[in-house]
C-alpha cells in the first residue's frame, strides 16, 4: 500500500468514526479534570469529550502512518528535520 493510499484511508476512517451512531459510556475521571471539561464544554460535555477523543485518535493514527513511512522509506534525515523546525520557528 502506498503512503498516499494510507492517508486517504485515515481520512475515511475518521468519517466512519463520526458517522457510526451514538453509544453511551461510563468513564472514571479525576474530579478536577471532569469539572474543567464541563466548564470548557460550555454545557455540552459529550461534544467536548467527543472532540478530545477524536483528536487523540487522529494523532495516534498519524503516528502509525509516520511509523509505517519510517519502515518503508527510513527515518527523515536530521538535517531536514532541523530545516523544518527553523521554518516553523519563523512563523
Amino acid at each position: 500500500m502506498t503512503t498516499e493510499a494510507r492517508e486517504v484511508n485515515v481520512g475515511e476512517a475518521m468519517n466512519d468514526l463520526l458517522e457510526s451512531g451514538q453509544s453511551k459510556a461510563s468513564v472514571s475521571l479525576p474530579t478536577s479534570l471532569l469539572e474543567e471539561a464541563r466548564r470548557r464544554g460550555q454545557g455540552n460535555l459529550s461534544a467536548y469529550v467527543r472532540e478530545a477523543l477524536l483528536a487523540r485518535v487522529q494523532r495516534d493514527r498519524l503516528f502509525e502512518v509516520l511509523a509505517a513511512q519510517d519502515v518503508e522509506y527510513g527515518p527523515v534525515p536530521e538535517e531536514l528535520l532541523d530545516a523544518a523546525r527553523r521554518a516553523l520557528d519563523r512563523r
